[in-house]
């Protein structure tokens, strides 16, 4: 009895750690986006113009890169998963939101799937809090593609 208990117990846990990593491996092609806007994603401020996601490392389904295509321009994002409550979107989008005068990037949702990555937090937002300012936060989405090959 109690080793199908343990059985059941080790069982579930592998659900558990592996059903997120294999739900979000539809981040395996490369995101390509024409932001119209200057934007930050994590500490780093992008031009208004293209710009390219994908995934770090595909054992590490979080940490995802976005770079401009001449690779000036590159950060690290450490994201979140997120589930759009059962509506599938049929385009990619990478969502902003207007803090100030800043567009920040918030989300990054892929066609096809509920699922996306909520983009952690910039250090200035938690300095904004910090200091009892409430910036003024409007939403923004811009669609995105497949990078080309």
């Amino acid at each position: 009895m109690r080793k199908t208990i343990y059985q059941l117990l080790v069982a579930s846990l592998f659900v558990v750690v592996l059903a997120p990593v294999a739900a979000f491996a539809q981040l395996e092609v490369p995101m390509e986006a024409d932001v119209p806007f200057q934007f930050q994603a994590g500490r780093t401020v992008f031009p208004a113009g293209k710009c390219w996601i994908q995934r770090v490392d595909t054992r590490d389904p979080w940490t995802l890169t976005i770079s401009t295509p001449d690779g000036k321009n590159r950060a690290i994002l450490d994201a979140l998963p997120i589930n759009s409550v059962g509506i599938v979107p049929s385009k990619s989008s990478l969502d902003f939101d207007k803090v100030g005068n800043k567009e920040i990037l918030t989300e990054i949702w892929v066609a096809g799937t509920d699922q996306g990555y909520r983009v952690m937090e910039p250090k200035f937002d938690t300095e904004l809090a910090a200091h009892n300012k409430h910036p003024h936060r409007m939403h923004h989405s811009v669609e995105a593609h497949p990078k080309p090959q």
